[in-house]
């Protein structure tokens, strides 16, 4: 998709309505979550995706383990679980 500034108002409670084709390119319906980053000049929006609770990759599709809904990537799993089989077992 192309970047075309498209200048819009804020309404009285300071929200912002995005236009349908930004979001459908994204692949974003009603209802979906996003990530919201605030920087220095600008507020960046992209589709929600999950990530390890550790490491922050976005490998979480054939992981394992989720722990209080948060997911963790294979790499992160096999790391926990060699990491508390040596403090249990001195291995």
């Amino acid at each position: 998709m192309r970047c075309v500034p498209v200048v819009k108002k804020l309404d009285d409670l300071r929200r912002l309505v995005t236009p349908k084709e930004y979001l459908s390119h994204l692949g974003l319906a009603e209802q979906s979550f996003v990530e919201v980053y605030g920087f220095d000049d600008c507020i960046l929006f992209r589709p929600h995706r999950e990530r390890c609770a550790v490491c922050g990759c976005m490998n979480t599709e054939d992981s394992p383990l989720s722990v209080d809904g948060k997911r963790f990537c294979p790499a992160c799993v096999k790391k926990i679980h060699y990491g508390m089989g040596e403090k249990e077992y001195g291995a």
